[in-house]
């Protein structure tokens, strides 16, 4: 599924594409989600070390790590579980932030373990391992520049910068 890519930016931008295509919650079939969702991992893992460079024209190099992956993987899904028209998922690198009309759905995004940002007002999740005891005074704008940023709306997926 993931064998015609060579860049961990291509291979992320394909995933998205084929979470929307192929979960189960959205007419695609378990099974092949699953499945998809493994074949991606192998890639990933085959990518360990790569380096490219990002939209800030600074080099970057991806580390495979199968636990934040996964979890991030899996939030994503539980977030689209949720079938939110009015929420605004954004992936920048491998935090989670959310946004839109968030009000009505904030029980829910306590209970998928989400944490609200005053400064920012938006709602955010990050794995364990990748927790940094500082706080960012860097911007959206200057974060999504960063790492990249992808949203996902509904039923449409919008990319701003490129995620390595």
């Amino acid at each position: 599924m993931f064998t015609q890519y060579k860049s961990v930016s291509e291979v992320k931008q394909a995933y998205k594409q084929l979470a929307f295509k192929l979960h189960p919650d959205r007419g695609g079939n378990h099974d092949a989600f699953v499945e998809m969702q493994a074949q991606y991992l192998v890639k990933l893992k085959s990518l360990n070390g790569q380096t490219s460079t990002g939209i800030d024209k600074k080099e970057h190099t991806y580390y495979y790590n199968e636990s934040v992956e996964s979890e991030v993987m899996e939030k994503i899904t539980e977030l689209l579980n949720l079938k939110a028209n009015d929420l605004e998922i954004e992936l920048c690198g491998v935090w989670l932030w959310v946004s839109g009309n968030t009000r009505a759905y904030k029980e829910k995004l306590k209970e998928l373990a989400l944490k609200w940002h005053s400064k920012r007002s938006k709602w955010y999740f990050h794995t364990k391992t990748n927790r940094k005891r500082r706080m960012s005074k860097m911007s959206m704008d200057q974060i999504r520049y960063a790492y990249g940023s992808r949203s996902f709306e509904a039923e449409k997926e919008v990319v701003r910068g490129a995620i390595a």
